[in-house]
């Protein structure tokens, strides 16, 4: 089966009978279809053909995964929906003070907040009868952004409870300033065991953060990023590039991130860093490593940053450490190697 929408519930299904296996390909296989139809019909007949003559082993293959990974995905869509919601919600504010004269409404004060909102309205609507319907709709409107801050924040709840799934992978990934509760929970729902993965381009691509390829004839051209793969695993570690910036000291992957901002748009030089921590992140799992730097005053930082370091829901990083049995093991590993021996680690 081509991997779609359902296709790993009917998957596993499948595989619980007796002779029968299930196997679930990549959709980029299909795209070689010659037909210039794309129907369900064409889909069907070219996989059927092509199990024929190339061996099982040899195909292009999707992980299927577990019922808990399902589900653990199922609380990032969730969250995500609900993220969107109060997207909208925050927008609809904004339009409703711009029309009526106010577009300095959002700038003056935090639509995110409730205490924000509320100082809005009285400020720019008050008492005033004329606004009197305005001033109904954006209370109302409040009320829901109000509700779904409540609902993401009990989802905090459930993020941790992913990332207790896996301390190992916390360990690692937590070491890295700027990745935090949802980027880690992203990481392990979406990702899962990292030996899954064959190279890091392999997963910079399940990611999205791979540039589309033109070519025709001689004439080889990159456009923008594929966008493909995990769309929420993606905006996190986007938002996990943004947050380093923001960190207090200086260390290679901030100077990085700083210097192609000063050359492009902030949002493309975010996604280009993003690009290179899942590099990182995929080197690191591998070789059970902890974030590495090479100048020794930078690692002093670093090691006070992270004994320092709290993640939403979980609190300090160090309790995930401690959890983690093959945390003293990374450690060694690390403590051992140098950025000549793991290329990836000697990011610039």
């Amino acid at each position: 089966m081509e991997a779609s929408t359902g296709t790993f519930n009917i998957a596993r299904a499948m595989n619980k009978l007796s002779g029968v296996v299930a196997c679930v390909i990549n959709p980029h296989t299909t795209r070689i279809n010659e037909t210039k139809k794309k129907t369900d019909k064409e889909d069907s007949l070219f996989l059927a053909r092509l199990i024929a003559r190339t061996p099982v082993e040899e195909l292009s293959l999707v992980s299927i995964p577990s019922d808990q990974e399902m589900a653990n995905r199922e609380t990032i869509s969730y969250y995500q929906h609900l993220k969107k919601q109060h997207t909208q919600g925050i927008n609809r504010m904004h339009a409703l003070f711009y029309e009526k004269g106010f577009p300095e409404a959002g700038k003056a004060y935090n639509l995110h907040t409730k205490g924000g909102r509320t100082a809005a309205i009285e400020k720019y609507i008050g008492s005033d009868r004329v606004l009197a319907t305005t001033k109904r709709l954006l209370k109302g409107y409040s009320k829901q952004l109000t509700l779904l801050e409540q609902q993401m924040e009990s989802e905090d709840t459930q993020f941790a409870k992913i990332v207790k799934q896996d301390d190992r992978t916390a360990a690692i990934l937590g070491s890295i300033p700027g990745v935090g509760l949802k980027s880690i929970a992203a990481f392990i729902a979406f990702v899962g065991d990292i030996n899954r993965v064959s190279s890091a381009k392999q997963l910079a691509s399940y990611c999205g953060l791979v540039p589309r390829v033109s070519q025709s004839g001689q004439k080889n051209s990159t456009g923008k990023i594929t966008k493909e793969g995990q769309a929420a695993l993606r905006e996190y570690l986007v938002e996990a590039v943004l947050t380093i910036q923001n960190t207090k000291f200086d260390f290679p992957l901030k100077r990085k991130y700083l210097e192609m901002k000063q050359r492009m748009n902030g949002r493309k030089a975010a996604v280009a860093i993003a690009r290179k921590l899942v590099t990182i992140m995929y080197s690191m799992l591998k070789n059970g490593t902890v974030f590495f730097v090479e100048k020794e005053e930078e690692r002093k930082a670093i090691a006070t940053y992270q004994s320092r370091k709290r993640i939403k829901s979980l609190g300090g990083y160090y309790k995930i450490c401690n959890s983690c049995k093959e945390y003293s093991e990374m450690i060694e590993v690390t403590n051992t190697l140098h950025s000549n021996e793991i290329g990836v680690l000697k990011f610039i």
